[in-house]
């Protein structure tokens, strides 16, 4: 499921996870290919996935034909991913991981696209400047300075 795509890299320690289809393939779900090819892209977020309780409406039929109303997972999950990202993100930049901090900044419109805690009018402000920009990406003021890392 996509929301365990993203739990998985948003832990402190990122595994490869193995992943099992329905089709008779096994395959290693690495970083940088989800990275690439999946994490950028809006519509694969978890919030654009099949959840039961929307399929449901929201309502359970239970065994004697009386309905109850059922929250919606897409909330409870948003907390969950929201929270692990910008835990990912401070981890990442007290360790001083100027590197990774990027690359996961760089998903931050798309990583709760879909939910309520979407980030892409933030991450994508048309009134942000570029220092603003810079500030936020850990980047240095001046383009001839060096980062943390060494890289101008």
């Amino acid at each position: 499921c996509r929301a365990q795509e993203w739990a998985n890299f948003l832990r402190p320690k990122a595994m490869m996870p193995i992943v099992i289809t329905e089709l008779p393939q096994v395959r290693v779900l690495e970083f940088f290919d989800f990275f690439l090819f999946r994490a950028n892209l809006p519509h694969c977020s978890a919030f654009h996935g099949i959840y039961q309780c929307c399929e449901r409406e929201h309502i359970a039929v239970l065994d004697d034909g009386s309905e109850i109303e059922l929250p919606c997972d897409k909330d409870r999950i948003a907390d969950i991913i929201s929270g692990m990202y910008k835990q990912k993100l401070e981890n990442l930049k007290e360790t001083c991981n100027e590197f990774m901090y990027r690359i996961y900044s760089c998903v931050a419109p798309s990583i709760l696209a879909g939910s309520a805690r979407d980030l892409s009018c933030q991450a994508c402000s048309s009134t942000e400047t570029v220092a603003e920009f810079l500030h936020r990406f850990l980047l240095p003021p001046d383009p001839a300075e060096e980062d943390v890392s060494g890289a101008t």
